[in-house]
């Protein structure tokens, strides 16, 4: 079953489909949609096909492949007519892929989601995301010394060290922990860039990255 919108019913793939093209081209339509069925049922496969599909160029292999079962499923010019045409006149979208069990932080997984999304089109493949672990991570790797020291007894007493730190940059609550420590270690907070939430994320890729490639 899908929800979509306050109703709840039974979609097909190529229902499931229409919805989506119908959230992209209304002005003002629902634009969420939760698709839920039993394990086994295809949702993974579904969502690969909707992936490529979206997101894919409109002559590459995986977009052909799609309209030609598209085709041969509707058995009608027109309304294959109309899939065929969206795609053509939307080409690429940024479609960022979030597997459940591939990550235990969803910050961190969106944020390796989001880039891994942004290298697959020419357009984007060059964007940085404006992250503040970039210049802490830095850092961090010039620490020595006496400050090295300071560093690793600090974060000793926070159950951690400075490479599992650095190897867990992007998850939620490294951002303050690291502000502390270089305020332990310099006696002064660093400038780093301000924390990005999730929320903050969505809206620069919307902004910054949808926008402007619309």
């Amino acid at each position: 079953p899908a929800t979509y919108g306050a109703q709840q019913r039974i979609l097909s793939a190529r229902d499931v489909l229409e919805q989506l093209k119908t959230v992209l081209t209304v002005e003002r339509a629902e634009n969420r949609i939760v698709l839920t069925a039993n394990y086994g049922h295809g949702k993974s496969h579904l969502a690969l096909v909707l992936a490529n599909f979206f997101g894919r160029p409109c002559d590459s292999l995986e977009v052909k492949s799609v309209l030609d079962r598209l085709e041969q499923a509707l058995n009608n010019p027109a309304q294959f007519a109309s899939y065929r045409d969206f795609k053509q006149s939307r080409g690429e979208f940024l479609v960022v892929r979030l597997q459940g069990d591939a990550f235990s932080d969803l910050q961190e997984g969106f944020i390796s989601a989001l880039e891994q999304a942004l290298r697959e089109h020419d357009a984007t493949r060059n964007i940085e995301i404006p992250l503040w672990d970039g210049p802490a991570k830095k850092w961090l790797n010039d620490l020595s010394g006496a400050r090295r020291q300071a560093a690793e007894a600090f974060l000793a007493t926070q159950k951690t060290d400075l490479s599992l730190l650095m190897a867990s940059l992007r998850r939620q609550g490294a951002y303050e922990l690291v502000r502390e420590l270089v305020k332990h270690v310099t006696g002064m907070y660093p400038d780093f860039g301000r924390e990005i939430s999730l929320e903050d994320l969505v809206i620069w890729a919307v902004d910054q990255v949808c926008v402007p490639y619309k």
